[in-house]
């Protein structure tokens, strides 16, 4: 009889081991595919527009996301960004698309060039010559490692210097520029700026295009 009791305990047990089991895999792994469809989607992002530490050009932000379903998403980092897709992966776990980068979208270069793209076509023309290999891995090692700071000044191809208060300042400079001088050479930045390093929020003075330049190599680990 004590045998017997034994026994059915033991089988108690080990169902109650398996529906816990269960019930963790199924509570895990949709925050998993989530994750996941998350990394690939930025890395997608990056590797399209050969940015972050491992590209050639930095997004300037804010940019647009376009989502499978047509929504978008105005974003300010890329931890905003990475938020965005999630919100909206939770809200459609079926998706196996990925969002894209809208347009018009600018990028700018090791060297502080800021250049606008109105198309994907555009994009592609812009950054064919980056020819860096991308590491497929987690898309943190692709996130830029500094952040410019505002307010901050702008040089203009006349050599003049425009003092730009925020982000949306810069993004309503270089449309109007790109509508009126479509074929002159894009704004950039103007040296001394200041930058901010992710991952330690330090402040660092950038004095030239040379030292934008070795900051990019310094976080790509050259």
């Amino acid at each position: 009889m004590t045998t017997l009791k034994f026994n059915l305990i033991l089988v108690l047990v080990l169902a109650t081991g398996i529906f816990f089991s269960s019930c963790s895999e199924e509570e895990t792994t949709p925050i998993e595919n989530i994750e996941n469809y998350t990394e690939d989607a930025v890395f997608i992002m990056q590797r399209n527009a050969k940015v972050g530490i491992r590209g050639c050009f930095e997004l300037v932000f804010p940019i647009d996301l376009v989502f499978p379903d047509g929504t978008t998403a105005s974003v300010d980092s890329y931890s905003e960004m990475k938020t965005a897709i999630r919100t909206w992966k939770v809200d459609n776990p079926d998706a196996e698309d990925k969002p894209r980068l809208g347009y018009p979208l600018d990028i700018m270069t090791d060297e502080g060039e800021i250049i606008t793209a109105e198309s994907k076509e555009e994009l592609v023309d812009a950054t064919k010559g980056c020819v860096r290999e991308y590491i497929n891995s987690h898309p943190r090692l692709n996130n830029s490692c500094y952040r410019v700071q505002f307010p901050t000044n702008i040089e203009l191809p006349s050599g003049e210097i425009v003092t730009l208060e925020d982000r949306e300042d810069l993004k309503r400079l270089l449309r109007r520029w790109k509508n009126a001088y479509p074929t002159q050479a894009k704004p950039k930045l103007a040296f001394p700026l200041i930058v901010k390093i992710k991952e330690t929020d330090e402040l660092v003075t950038v004095n030239s295009r040379e030292e934008l330049v070795e900051l990019k190599r310094i976080c790509r680990g050259e």
